[in-house]
């Protein structure tokens, strides 16, 4: 993980962007392929499921339009109303017939199949049995389409069960398909929950370690600086990247080195200003103690020349007298202030 502390801030920045932008492709990309499964489920619950059901009871409903027309042949009188009566039942045979077909194609379960088979067996000797008895109807032959009615209805019990029981499949296999439609759905939502919660824990822990990547040395540069401010030139940033912030960090190592530096060269100079002048003060307090003690004994010189009863005095290079003692000065009437200056 050296290389992403080494990176810029900036790319540190765009790294995190670009992964908390792929995290919510990826969550995005989830919930539209999650859509598409669900929106081709429901079409196939639609076209399959749904219309099978539709279908077959289009077609139980063909077939209770031709028994009943079935019977009004039987009690119509009138030959133009059973003619209308057989021209409904075809229409409903054809349209029953075109039902079938389209149940067919959607049918998908052999048991369907199966159902369907037997329906198709049994549906033409019904119909044939009924365009029978509508054409004895029409003949005026009212005993022999009783008759003929009569050996229909077992043929139409066995139409009419196998036609129940194609619905009751069809009815089935619709609802089983929404249950799965149901649990695959739920599935799906928890998928796609599961995934947000997964792109949004990934996006905060990216945050927050780019975050802590970044706030680390800040607070670090912060207690040094806090340090230098009361004056502790010692401490320095551990920080050994490469990118803004460890530069930065390395500046300011090397800021402070250099002010401690100066800092102790300051000190030292003060110290070497120190030292010289207490040796200068040393020189001068010796320089004095040398001329007290020179003045001293000049002081008792003069004292036992003053003294002595001999006279003493001194003159300058024209003779004039520059010092005499009171016994000179005694010699001559004079006090010893008088005698300076005089030649005579």
């Amino acid at each position: 993980m050296r290389w992403l502390y080494n990176l810029s801030t900036t790319k540190k920045l765009l790294l995190g962007f670009g992964v908390v932008c792929v995290v919510m492709a990826g969550v995005g990309y989830a919930g539209i392929k999650s859509a598409r499964e669900l929106n081709q489920m429901m079409n196939d619950m639609f076209r399959r499921d749904l219309m099978s059901v539709s279908y077959i009871k289009e077609a139980n409903v063909d077939l209770m339009f031709i028994a009943r027309g079935l019977r009004q042949s039987l009690l119509d009188a009138d030959k133009a109303a059973v003619e209308r009566t057989s021209q409904v039942i075809d229409k409903h045979h054809t349209s029953f017939l075109d039902n079938l077909k389209k149940f067919e194609e959607v049918a998908s379960t052999q048991e369907m199949k199966a159902e369907l088979a037997k329906v198709r067996e049994v549906y033409p000797q019904y119909i044939e049995r009924t365009r029978q008895v509508v054409q004895l109807a029409l003949q005026g032959k009212e005993k022999e389409a009783r008759e003929s009615f009569g050996q229909n209805r077992g043929t139409a019990d066995k139409l009419n069960g196998a036609m129940a029981n194609l619905s009751k499949l069809a009815e089935t296999h619709a609802s089983e398909a929404q249950a799965r439609a149901e649990n695959t759905y739920a599935s799906l939502r928890t998928t796609s929950v599961a995934v947000v919660l997964v792109g949004v824990i990934v996006a905060i822990l990216l945050g927050t370690f780019i975050a802590r990547v970044l706030a680390k040395p800040l607070r670090q540069a912060l207690t040094v600086c806090e340090s230098v401010a009361q004056g502790d030139y010692s401490q320095r940033l551990q920080v050994d990247s490469t990118d803004e912030i460890g530069r930065m960090a390395g500046a300011l190592n090397r800021s402070i080195e250099a002010s401690a530096k100066m800092i102790d060269e300051m000190k030292q100079a003060a110290e070497r200003e120190k030292q010289l002048q207490a040796k200068r003060a040393e020189e001068e307090r010796r320089a004095a103690e040398e001329v007290k003690k020179a003045l001293d004994e000049a002081r008792k010189a003069v004292d036992y020349i003053n003294s002595i009863p001999t006279p003493v005095m001194t003159t300058d290079k024209d003779f004039n007298v520059t010092y005499m003692n009171p016994a000179g000065a005694a010699v001559l009437g004079l006090s010893p202030e008088q005698c300076v200056r005089r030649k005579d």
